[in-house]
């Protein structure tokens, strides 16, 4: 028996299945991309039918992802020195300079330099966005320099810009590995160019914690749940991933740490923001 013909045979017989497995699985691949293109493109055309905008924003992401393992950060008497100095008097978690106030929760700081009125925080009062990119790039500015002078990193993305009379308001939120933290949130206000209340819920990635990869619902899906909630003649102006710990699904403990899940963020030109589960159910 002429074994090296035989193994010649086998070896021809093993590269052939391997081509033919081979293409099948970029023949499969193909035919789901191209399933995937056209229930995109059905969804944009529902979005087109009823007066939606979406143009320039971004329709392109992963299959999967990570989740991220968490715990909000704790603030101490480190973090009021920081505004206080190391004079100042203290009530259970409230510190006080002169008229300067802090005060501690178990996941937030909030200093307070003056007395804010009231309707400044009311979320249900109107406040007017700033538009102005001057102004803007000012204010980042301005929130960027009290970042630095008090320390804390600088691993954050501005997410509004507001003005009620004469106090600018700044928002910004924490972002890890390119993707926003929704649950940590930075928030300055400044008088006539001064800081006179800043408040903080930042979170602490936890990378010595195992975490899970997850598939991911694709991009059409999340607009067609969303398409619902719009009108006539709005505007999608982002998408994007943003992981969120206060969900149902999470693994929680108290909403002190748990594992971060992905979410679609999906905002809108009437100032709304609307957010869809990204973990795949399948």
């Amino acid at each position: 028996m002429d074994w090296s013909r035989i193994k010649t045979i086998l070896i021809l017989v093993l590269l052939i299945t391997n081509v033919l497995l081979g293409a099948t699985y970029v023949q499969s691949k193909l035919a789901f991309e191209r399933e995937r293109e056209e229930q995109l493109d059905r969804v944009v055309a529902l979005y087109e039918q009823n007066d939606i905008g979406l143009d320039g924003v971004e329709l392109d992401f992963p299959d999967k992802l990570d989740s991220i393992a968490v715990s909000f950060e704790s603030h101490t008497e480190a973090d009021v020195q920081k505004f206080l100095g190391d004079d100042y008097e203290t009530n259970n978690n409230q510190y006080t300079k002169g008229n300067s106030r802090i005060v501690l929760s178990e996941m937030s700081l909030y200093y307070e330099l003056r007395e804010i009125p009231d309707e400044v925080y009311d979320q249900g009062l109107p406040s007017e966005v700033i538009e102005d990119a001057a102004a803007r790039t000012k204010l980042s500015k301005m929130a960027d320099e009290t970042i630095s002078d008090l320390g804390y990193a600088a691993d954050y993305s501005i997410s509004g810009y507001f003005q009620r009379d004469e106090y600018r308001i700044v928002n910004a939120k924490q972002v890890y590995q390119g993707y926003v933290m929704d649950d940590a949130l930075m928030t300055f206000i400044y008088y006539r160019d001064s800081l006179v209340a800043f408040r903080r819920t930042w979170l602490h990635i936890n990378t010595d914690h195992s975490t899970n990869k997850y598939d991911i619902i694709s991009v059409d899906r999340a607009l067609y749940v969303t398409l619902s909630k719009l009108d006539e003649g709005d505007e999608i102006t982002e998408i994007g991933i943003s992981y969120k710990l206060n969900d149902s699904g999470a693994v929680v403990s108290n909403l002190i740490a748990g594992e971060a899940m992905p979410f679609y963020r999906i905002a809108v030109s009437d100032g709304n923001t609307y957010y869809v589960r990204a973990i795949s159910e399948n």
